[in-house]
């Protein structure tokens, strides 16, 4: 077969050289186009750049300056930022918050942004634009801004009230409903006051902060295990003096209705507070060293020891306890607790599982201090026991007097003896012992016999 050989005619050449010469025409018109307009756009902000919601398209560096300074700094500066919080209205002064800000550098960014490309993108984001809002950071005056806050604080903030549990004369049982708080995320506001300048959004804006609640850490469901006494302790004091009934009545009111949770310590000191006249307490006897001397406040520590024992009562340890240097009248030894403001104490941890309420009150010239609690507490049975295991005579002084006659004796200070005692606690459930411990092993010191005799010829 024969090949057959095609030629161009005359015609198409022209046509097709035609062609070749637009299409170069063409290209060769673009690409000084996009030069050119690449050329005209490299001094100026590229299209859709912002700064703060600012268009800066089509501007220069020194346009773009002179338009944030009078179109957002100028109105940052007479503009009063409204925050709207739990119904409540506050006005933030920009004028004393914005402490200085660097715009320069902000600019730079905002003018190089799409310029690190080639030509066809720089060409394509010309033509088309780009979507960049850069955010206008200030410095802030953080102190001023605090304050503002803390002011918000002071208004919003509430503290939660916690349930509130009392028991009457007859012994019936009223709780009172806790009450939450309110609590302003104060990180959140700072946040969003900043957030609100930063990006100039103060058309039509309410800043809203969100109120955290908080809870009371005693509710009334807590208070709703308390459903028994679990231990109870008296002492008598109906020989005592009024100065030192009264001090007597003023410390057991003191500590009656204390709720002590879990992991909770007493103090004594901390709960009665200073003992003076002021506070309303009478000079009574005090026992100091192995006398007995007028004091205010005297006879406190009988309400100290009533609670000890009621701790001791309730399986309950004291965590801080010393007792009196000599034997007391309404207890037995061992059993005492001590107390003097500011240097000795009287405290105990609730290592149980549940709240105790402690309950003190004055009754026929007795001190009572019971602890309500779970009914599950019951189970346990304690047993105080006090025993006396050593024995210190007392010595006798004689002081010869020559104001007596011959032989003549006067007792001037009784004696008494010493002596060493422990205490036990042993613990029953179900009527079978199940745990026996040493409480305390304490010195009482003896008193020397003190005698004035008349001088012998």
């Amino acid at each position: 077969m024969r090949r057959v050989k095609y030629r161009f005619t005359k015609v198409a050449k022209i046509i097709i050289m035609q062609l070749l010469i637009c299409s170069i025409g063409i290209i060769c018109g673009f690409t000084w186009e996009a030069y050119s307009e690449n050329a005209r756009w490299e001094k100026l902000f590229y299209p859709g750049v912002r700064i703060a919601s600012i268009d800066l398209s089509g501007m220069t560096k020194d346009e773009g300056k002179k338009q944030l300074k009078t179109e957002l700094i100028g109105e940052l500066n007479d503009y009063k930022l409204s925050i709207e919080i739990d119904g409540k209205s506050f006005l933030l002064d920009c004028s004393k918050l914005i402490k200085s800000f660097d715009i320069d550098a902000i600019v730079d960014e905002a003018f190089n942004t799409g310029k690190n490309g080639d030509f066809r993108d720089k060409y394509n984001i010309i033509k088309q634009g780009i979507i960049n809002d850069i955010s206008l950071y200030f410095e802030y005056d953080q102190d001023y801004l605090n304050g503002f806050i803390s002011n918000i604080e002071d208004s919003i903030n509430k503290d939660p009230v916690n349930a509130i549990m009392k028991i009457d004369s007859e012994g019936f049982v009223k709780i009172t409903d806790e009450i939450s708080g309110v609590k302003l995320n104060t990180k959140e506001l700072d946040f969003r006051i900043k957030n609100t300048i930063n990006n100039r959004c103060f058309e039509n804006i309410n800043i809203t902060v969100p109120i955290e609640e908080v809870k009371a850490p005693i509710t009334k469901d807590i208070l709703s295990s308390i459903n028994t006494t679990i231990a109870s302790a008296e002492t008598s004091f109906s020989s005592s003096r009024s100065e030192r009934e009264k001090n007597i009545d003023i410390a057991a009111k003191a500590i009656d209705g204390t709720l002590l949770m879990p992991g909770e310590i007493f103090s004594f000191n901390e709960k009665v507070g200073e003992i003076t006249k002021e506070n309303g307490y009478e000079s009574a006897p005090v026992l100091q060293s192995v006398d007995y001397k007028s004091g205010i406040g005297g006879g406190i520590c009988q309400v100290s020891t009533t609670l000890y024992n009621t701790v001791l009562r309730s399986g309950l340890s004291a965590k801080e306890r010393t007792n009196h240097s000599l034997p007391l009248s309404y207890i037995e030894m061992g059993l005492d607790a001590t107390v003097y403001w500011d240097s000795i104490d009287f405290k105990f941890e609730n290592t149980l599982d549940y709240p105790i309420y402690i309950e003190s009150y004055i009754k026929d010239k007795k001190v009572h201090i019971d602890f309500h609690s779970n009914k599950e507490l019951l189970k346990k049975e304690y047993v105080i026991k006090s025993d006396i295991y050593d024995t210190i005579p007392a010595k006798i002084q004689i002081i010869e007097d020559e104001n007596l006659a011959a032989g003549e004796k006067v007792v001037v200070r009784k004696g008494s003896k010493g002596y060493w005692v422990m205490v036990t606690r042993n613990t029953y459930e179900d009527g079978e012992l199940i745990d026996s411990e040493i409480i305390s092993d304490d010195f009482y010191e003896p008193v020397d016999e003190i005698i004035r005799k008349g001088i012998e010829e």
